[in-house]
């Protein structure tokens, strides 16, 4: 696991897909770790999972994050898909307009 204190990411790939298993909050002091783990999993694969299991909080610098990765797999013709929100990190995605910009599951 690669990480901050308060975030961290498990990469693993099963068939084709590469999953994303996020760890903690996603703020201004992770944002650029994820960021990093994103643009790293869009560069090696068409099918991204992240999973959002043990994420309570994100921020509009992971908003960012997810926002620039999802624009980075329409280009490449790929899908990135978000799975497992919770309530908060749900109700951030639907007061800004986020669902109806990403995949969830």
């Amino acid at each position: 696991m690669f990480g901050h204190p308060k975030f961290g990411v498990e990469v693993s790939e099963n068939g084709g897909t590469l999953t994303l298993s996020l760890h903690g909050v996603i703020e201004s002091s992770t944002a650029e770790i994820f960021a990093a783990e994103m643009a790293s999993a869009c560069s090696k694969c068409k099918n991204i999972v992240a999973d959002f299991d043990k994420v309570n909080f994100i921020s509009s610098a992971g908003l960012r994050v997810l926002l620039t990765s999802q624009k980075k797999m329409n280009a490449e013709k790929g899908k990135m898909t978000l799975i497992n929100l919770h309530e908060g990190v749900r109700d951030v995605l639907e007061l800004t307009g986020f669902m109806s910009l990403l995949n969830i599951a």
